[in-house]
C-alpha cells in the first residue's frame, strides 16, 4: 500500500489560541507515524507579532462580527482565496500528496469545489466547532449556510469531530462510514503526574488556566471564589494563569472585593511552562464552555493529577463521569460555590477524582492516540481509493 503524503492545512498554526496546540500535536505525530512518508502544514507555522494581535482585537475585528451582511461579503472572501492557494499547491510543490486533511474553520465551501478539481484526492478533515457558533455567529442567513456546511463535510472522505455533540448539530445526514469523533487529548510527555501533595502546612489552591476572554465567565468564577474563600475563614487560594482583553478589567474587579491578597494574577505563560505551574495547584477549575466543546484545558489539568471541576455540557459528559473522574458545574455562582466546598471538605474523594481522572487520560487521550486514530482512517480511504 502506498504511504501517506499529507498536505496538514489549519489556519490554526499562525493562531494564538488552543487549536495551535491541537494542530501542532498532530504534526509532530504524523511526522513519527511510519505509514506516513511526509506530512507538510499550511500555513506554516509562525509566531504572531504583538501588533498583529492588536489589529485583530481592534475596531475592524469588532465591525465585521456585528454586520450580518458583511459577514457574508468575509465568509465567501475567505472560502475563495483558501481554494485558490490549495489548488495552486496541489498543482505545483504537492502535485504528488494523497491526502489533504483540513481542520475546517469556516472555509468549508472548498471542500467539493477540491474533490471535483482533484477527484482522486483523499480529502479529511478535523470539525472543533460551527463557525456559525464562533466568528460567524451573526451572519445573515444562517440556517441555509448550516446546510451548506452539512452538505461541503458530506462531500468529504473523512470528517473527524472532537465530540458526538458537534457531529449530531452539524451533520443532517451522518454516515459512520465517514464521520468519525476523535475527542482532544494531551501531549503526556509534557504534563508529568505529579505526587499528592501534603495539605497540612499550607491553604488550598485552586487554579485556572485559559485565556481571560469575556466569554470565559469569569466574574463568575471571582464571585464563587469570594463567597467560597469567606466560607472558610480565608483558608483558600486562587490563582489565575493566562492574558487577554478583559485582564485589566478583571484585575480591577478582584481589588474592588478586597480579594488581591487571596488572588493572584500569574499573567500569560508560555505553554511549556504550564504543567509546572499546575503543580502548585491542588484543584483546577474550567467551569465554563460552550456544548460541543472538548476542553483541551481539562485533559492538561488531568494529566498532572489534580482535581478536576469541569463545565456539565454533553461534550464532557460524552469522555467523563461526575463525582468519578470529574466534578462536573453548572455555569452559576451557586452551583461553583457548592462544588468548590464539595472539594474542600472531602480529601479522600478530592485525590480519588485526581486519581481516577489521571488514569483514564494517561491511557486513552494522549495525543498520540488521537492522531493514531485519524491516520488509520486516512489508511483505509486511501485503500479504498486506491
Amino acid at each position: 500500500m502506498k504511504k501517506l503524503k499529507i498536505i496538514y492545512f489549519s489556519n490554526a498554526f499562525i493562531a494564538d489560541h488552543g487549536g495551535r496546540l491541537h494542530s501542532e500535536a498532530f504534526l509532530k505525530e504524523a511526522n513519527l507515524n511510519k505509514d506516513v512518508f511526509q506530512i507538510e502544514p499550511y500555513p506554516k507555522p509562525s509566531v504572531r507579532s504583538t501588533e498583529q494581535k492588536k489589529v485583530l482585537q481592534g475596531g475592524y475585528r469588532k465591525r465585521f462580527k456585528n454586520n450580518s451582511l458583511l459577514q457574508i461579503l468575509f465568509f465567501y472572501r475567505r472560502n475563495l482565496k483558501s481554494f485558490k492557494e490549495i489548488s495552486k499547491l496541489l498543482r505545483n510543490e504537492f502535485s504528488d500528496f494523497n491526502v489533504l486533511h483540513i481542520r475546517v474553520d469556516s472555509n468549508f465551501l472548498i471542500i467539493p469545489r477540491l474533490k471535483k478539481a482533484f477527484p482522486h484526492l483523499i480529502i479529511t478533515t478535523e470539525v472543533n466547532a460551527s463557525p456559525f457558533d464562533e466568528n460567524f455567529n451573526n451572519i445573515g442567513f444562517v440556517e441555509r449556510f448550516k446546510k451548506m456546511e452539512s452538505n461541503s463535510l458530506e462531500a468529504s472522505d473523512a470528517n473527524f469531530f472532537v465530540s458526538n455533540y458537534l457531529k449530531d448539530s452539524i451533520m443532517v445526514s451522518s454516515s459512520g462510514k465517514r464521520d468519525f469523533v476523535v475527542h482532544n487529548g494531551v501531549a503526556l510527555e509534557s504534563f508529568p503526574t505529579k505526587e499528592i501533595s501534603n495539605l497540612e502546612n499550607r491553604n488550598l489552591v485552586f487554579g485556572y488556566v485559559g485565556t481571560l476572554d469575556y466569554h470565559k465567565n469569569l466574574f463568575n468564577l471571582i464571585d464563587a471564589f469570594k463567597e467560597t474563600y469567606e466560607k472558610y475563614d480565608h483558608s483558600i487560594k486562587l490563582k489565575i494563569f493566562g492574558d487577554g482583553p478583559m485582564y485589566n478589567e478583571l484585575s480591577n474587579y478582584i481589588k474592588s472585593l478586597g480579594l488581591s491578597t487571596a488572588v493572584e494574577l500569574k499573567g500569560w505563560i508560555v505553554h511549556s511552562e504550564v504543567a509546572a505551574n499546575l503543580k502548585n495547584i491542588d484543584i483546577a477549575i474550567h467551569h465554563s464552555a460552550n456544548p460541543y466543546m472538548s476542553p483541551l484545558k481539562i485533559f492538561e489539568y488531568m494529566a498532572v493529577g489534580v482535581s478536576v471541576i469541569g463545565p456539565d455540557i454533553p461534550a464532557v459528559r460524552e469522555i467523563f463521569e461526575d463525582k468519578k473522574e470529574i466534578i462536573l458545574v453548572e455555569n452559576t455562582t451557586e452551583d461553583l460555590v457548592s462544588k468548590m466546598s464539595y472539594l474542600i471538605e472531602n480529601r479522600e474523594k478530592r485525590n480519588e477524582i485526581a486519581k481516577t481522572g489521571n488514569i483514564k487520560v494517561r491511557e486513552s487521550f494522549g495525543w498520540d492516540s488521537n492522531a493514531l486514530n485519524i491516520i488509520n482512517v486516512m489508511k483505509s480511504k486511501l485503500n479504498e481509493n486506491n
